[in-house]
């Protein structure tokens, strides 16, 4: 097992597709090591409670139901907003002053929940990026998705990005040429020209990836290659030591059908599913080394370390 002295890193983690909440449901997520109650109420909005109502301590996603804009509890029937504020007791006429759940933060955007982490309950300081393309009818219309769940942590499949040499060794790749990386505030931009010297689509195949991560939960990799394609990384700790890694895809249809272009990008996905679990053996068995031995052409490791210090409430070597 991956063995790392890394915190649980403060931002925006996805907790769910908004297709997988309709209005009126629950659905249980295990996230940044806590189990949450992500619903939708009846007017659309979307609340992340503590799973565990803060009366009794009953689990809100097994069993409760959503009622307007809240949740009601299965055991005693108390009533949490998406704020986690106890809106209604059934069998009380007065609610306890201060009677509130943990919540979180949510932002809904291009078809996906995201909710915001801070150790310290600080305030959001960045966004998640609104992908123009999701919902232009020039694009396939839903996310093609491929989800993983691997025992390591978000800083290491990051920085995987600008780690330059392991694509050849790890995925085959050609040398990565034309490389750039900018370091910018919450955010980092990569630029790479690589390749395969074989792939699905002949015998070679030049790309041109170019790259947007926020905070250490969210990339963004736009594809310029056989296919024109949009893909988001979206990576949440589940506890300290596992996470959830889901790699989603839309696509340019360039005038095809929507039905052809989406079944493209399933074959594409396959294809890139193969490369990513290249990584899993190395990001379950590694050891985080604060202090690694770098040479010349290694990327920009330490300047990427640095950059993603800005996410945790605790010191980090």
């Amino acid at each position: 097992m991956a063995k790392h002295t890394l915190p649980m890193p403060n931002g925006w983690f996805m907790v769910a597709f908004s297709g997988d909440v309709a209005r009126g449901q629950i659905k249980g997520v295990r996230a940044m090591g806590k189990d949450l109650a992500v619903f939708r109420g009846e007017s659309g909005a979307v609340g992340v409670l503590d799973a565990y109502c803060a009366h009794l301590g009953a689990n809100l996603a097994v069993g409760g139901c959503v009622e307007a804009d809240s949740v009601k509890c299965p055991f005693h029937a108390w009533r949490w907003d998406t704020a986690g504020k106890c809106v209604d007791i059934p069998y009380s006429d007065r609610i306890p002053p201060g009677a509130r759940t943990k919540s979180y933060p949510v932002d809904e955007v291009n078809g996906q929940i995201y909710i915001w982490h801070h150790s310290e309950d600080k305030a959001p300081f960045y966004q998640v990026p609104k992908i123009e393309q999701y919902g232009d009818d020039d694009w396939t219309s839903d996310w093609v998705r491929y989800d993983w769940t691997l025992n390591s942590h978000p800083q290491e499949i990051m920085e995987n990005a600008i780690d330059w040499p392991h694509f050849m060794q790890v995925h085959k790749m050609d040398q990565p040429s034309n490389r750039k990386s900018i370091f910018d505030g919450y955010m980092f931009h990569w630029i790479i020209d690589a390749g395969f010297s074989q792939n699905q689509y002949g015998e070679s195949e030049a790309l041109r990836l170019h790259g947007e991560n926020y905070g250490l939960g969210f990339n963004l990799t736009r594809y310029n290659g056989a296919q024109q394609t949009i893909s988001v990384g979206a990576i949440t700790p589940i506890d300290s030591d596992r996470l959830s890694f889901i790699n989603s895809v839309i696509g340019k249809k360039n005038g095809r059908s929507n039905e052809q272009v989406m079944g493209e990008l399933r074959a594409q996905m396959e294809e890139q599913a193969k490369v990513v679990l290249q990584d899993f053996p190395i990001w379950e068995n590694k050891m985080y080394r604060e202090r690694p031995i770098l040479c010349a052409n290694d990327g920009p490791i330490l300047e990427y370390r640095r950059w993603a210090k800005q996410f945790y409430s605790e010191p980090v070597a």
